[in-house]
Formats: C-alpha cells, structure tokens, sequence
C-alpha cells in the first residue's frame, strides 16, 4: 500500500505511517499511490485522474474545500478529515493577533529595531487593553469555544457570537451573548473573529458593506479561510482607516504576495494557525491511523460524506 505525503507531517506520525505502508513523496510511478494525504494542496479532478488506483483522501486537519468531495464520492473514495485537533493552537494564535493589534507590536518592533524612535513609549504606538472590551465572533465551533474560554477568563471581555447554528440556548450554556444577525455583532464589536469553514455562503462574507458597519476603532481576525473576506474591500477600509487593523493567517491565494502585506495596519502569517508540535502531532496521528484503517478496509470515525 503506497501512500503519497504532499508535505511533512509530525515525525511520529511519519514513522507510524512508514510503519505501515510504502510513502511516496512524488507521482513517478501514480498507479501505485493508494491513499493520499493532504494539508494545502488542491485534491480535484485533475489530480484524481492522475492516480487510477487512488482509494482513500485523508485531509490533515479539519477544513475540507480543497478536496472536490463531489468527485471523489463519484469515483467511491473515502474522504477523512482531522477535526478538532488543532483547535487550542489556533484559540491561541487568535488571542496573540488580538493582543499584537491591540498593543501595535509589529510596528513597534520594526520602528525600534530601524531606529526610527528616538524615544521610550513613543505616544504614536500607544496601545489598548483587551480587558473588558467586546469580541464578536462568527461561527461558533471548537476553536471559537476555547479562544472564548481564555478571553472570558482571562481578560473579562464580553462575548458576542453569531452563526447559523448557534441559537439562545446554545449561547447561554457558552456565557455569549447571542447575536441574531451579523451586523448587530458587527456594530458592537472592538474585535471581530471568523471561525468558520469557506462555502457558498460564506464566500466574501465580509465586503464593502459589512466592513462599513464595524466601529472605526475595531480590528478583524482571521484564521478561517482566506476568501470569506473579500481582499479588495479589506484593502481599501485598511488604508482609509474604516477600521483600525486587521490580521490574518490565511489568504485567497498561498502561498502568494498581497498588497494587503503592504499595509502598516495589517499583519498577515503564512497560515501557522495550527503548525505547533502539539497540534501537528494531534492531527498526524489521528490522520495516518485513519488512513491505516480505511487502507485496511476498517471503519473511520471522521469519514466526510457530503
């Protein structure tokens, strides 16, 4: 059983894999590739046609638009993906762009370190407290649920949340207050946070309108996927200051230069969100023991259907 890596995975989980089967990091010999496991590469057609005998997709992590579900229930391959996995690492990374914003560290960093400040706690990097501010966050999942958790307890900010799934009941068990649309969380917050999958409906979920609505003291998150907010508008309400900032770990286009890196309001990661020790070991080994078992024709907890 050959098993194609389209990039490095936890070393662990490596040496369970090659415990298993036959890795192959190429496509010199395709028809031998059975199960294929991938982290950011597009799993379509074309790439199906290219491997005949291709019988399992594993996904490392959690979002599934870069696999054509479609197409691969078509040719009778299991799809598997790794939920829940990451979601500590990417709560934290959420947290660590709110505080950057808030206390301007990139800037501060690059001015300091050029020698551009002549002086100590310049007044132009004067920063704000995360405590007791508003964060709204849209889509409430796993990783929504713990940044919530340790921005409650530690900061006391006041919560918001809105998503399709998310009713009154659900928001009182979580202490949020539960949105009903996405401009009244819009226009209460101090920090917005997107935390939910790329679809249909949540392509350019934030544009010109939306990004009008949000307070001119208010900074965007997201670590989601990059189309849910339109680049284009993000760009202009940044350089117009609509808003006062914004960070992102994910773009429309990665690898890929924006014009949004040229923005001293905006930080943007080359989608780190869940590359920590901890958090790739987690995924790894639940992606490689599912591909184990569906190669081995055994049931698989996170087979994905739809």
């Amino acid at each position: 059983m050959a098993v194609y890596l389209s990039e490095p995975i936890h070393p662990d989980s490596y040496a369970l894999l090659n415990s298993e089967t036959e890795i192959v990091e190429d496509f010199s010999l395709p028809q031998k590739i059975e199960g294929l496991i991938t982290r950011n590469i597009k799993v379509d057609k074309g790439l199906m046609d290219q491997l005949p005998n291709l019988k399992v997709i594993g996904i490392h992590g959690s979002g599934c638009d870069d696999v054509d579900i479609e197409e691969a229930k078509k040719r009778h391959i299991k799809v598997f993906n790794a939920p829940n996995q990451n979601s500590t690492s990417v709560a934290e990374m959420i947290v660590m762009f709110m505080l950057a914003l808030s206390r301007q560290l990139i800037k501060a960093e690059h001015d300091y370190s050029s020698q551009a400040i002549s002086n100590l706690a310049p007044s132009y990097l004067m920063g704000q407290e995360l405590s007791r501010k508003t964060v709204g966050f849209i889509g409430v999942g796993a990783i929504a649920k713990q940044a919530i958790s340790i921005l409650k307890a530690g900061f006391k900010m006041n919560v918001l949340g809105y998503s399709r799934h998310l009713d009154q009941t659900a928001a009182n068990e979580l202490g949020i207050t539960h949105c009903a649309n996405l401009v009244s969380l819009l226009r209460q917050s101090d920090y917005v946070c997107l935390c939910l999958p790329l679809n249909e409906e949540t392509y350019h979920l934030i544009g010109k309108a939306e990004l009008e609505v949000m307070k001119p003291t208010a900074f965007l998150i997201n670590t989601a996927r990059g189309a849910i907010i339109d680049e284009e508008a993000i760009y202009h309400a940044l350089k117009e200051k609509k808003i006062a900032g914004a960070a992102s770990d994910v773009l429309t286009h990665e690898p890929h230069f924006s014009k949004l890196m040229l923005l001293e309001n905006m930080i943007i990661t080359p989608h780190l969100g869940a590359n920590t020790n901890e958090a790739l070991k987690r995924v790894g080994n639940l992606c490689v023991s599912q591909m184990i078992d569906a190669l081995h024709h055994r049931p698989i907890p996170f087979e994905v259907k739809k």
